[in-house]
């Protein structure tokens, strides 16, 4: 497996020097060390940029489910993402885990490519939309006044999808193996177990306990102390 690049760095003199060593420890392999720096140093980073480089340490130390944690979390919030596509899709070859709609046909697959997506490009494409017609309306090829309301509220759907439907969604990293139950305890039957790194959507929760809704052939109800929840 390759990771791409070593830790993300930026020009900033706040910064320079805890990156130096950051990156010193990194390249010898010291990564117990790079985790605790880069805990002792979080405030220098922004949420995205530490969660990179968390997911990177991670991954190169073979925590391969600790490497998915933070890296998704960098893809929530918008770093980096070329980056850290790469390094999601390179870490996910070392698990054994299920994409959140294989076992929802289409609407499974086309709900599992719109995870996919950056949360960021829902509202870049809603902006695009919305000049596009703007320019439209302006340079009178759309005529009717009504018609370009109508497609302009439609033009919010990427924003709406994203902002009152995605980011109310939980979701969750196994960080190791979980047994999964019949019900929120383990007096109940275990009906099977959550892989390292497995990905799940959230549902219903008890106490300190939650049910996984999706990937729809792991429902059932699992103990959040061993989940790394976003």
């Amino acid at each position: 497996m390759c990771i791409a690049g070593y830790i993300y760095t930026v020009s900033n003199n706040n910064t320079e020097e805890v990156l130096k060593s950051l990156e010193s420890l990194y390249i010898e392999g010291n990564m117990e060390g790079a985790i605790e720096l880069s805990m002792q140093e979080k405030d220098q980073f922004s949420s995205g940029h530490l969660y990179y480089n968390l997911g990177t340490i991670y991954a190169k130390q073979g925590d391969y489910a600790q490497g998915r944690y933070y890296m998704e979390k960098a893809f929530q919030e918008g770093f980096d993402l070329p980056k850290v596509s790469h390094n999601l899709d390179a870490i996910k070859n070392n698990l054994n885990v299920q994409e959140l709609g294989v076992s929802g046909g289409v609407f499974g697959s086309t709900f599992s490519y719109l995870l996919k997506v950056p949360p960021a490009y829902y509202t870049g494409l809603t902006l695009t939309l919305l000049i596009f017609i703007v320019l439209l309306f302006r340079g009178k090829f759309i005529k009717n006044l009504y018609m370009a309301v109508i497609l302009l509220l439609l033009s919010l759907g990427p924003f709406s999808f994203s902002k009152f439907y995605l980011k109310k969604m939980d979701f969750g990293i196994a960080l190791e193996e979980i047994k999964i139950y019949e019900g929120p305890s383990s007096i109940y039957s275990s009906i099977g177990a959550l892989a390292p790194g497995q990905k799940i959507i959230v549902g219903e929760k008890d106490r300190d306990w939650v049910f996984i809704k999706y990937p729809e052939s792991f429902r059932g109800w699992i103990a959040k102390e061993k989940l790394g929840m976003f």
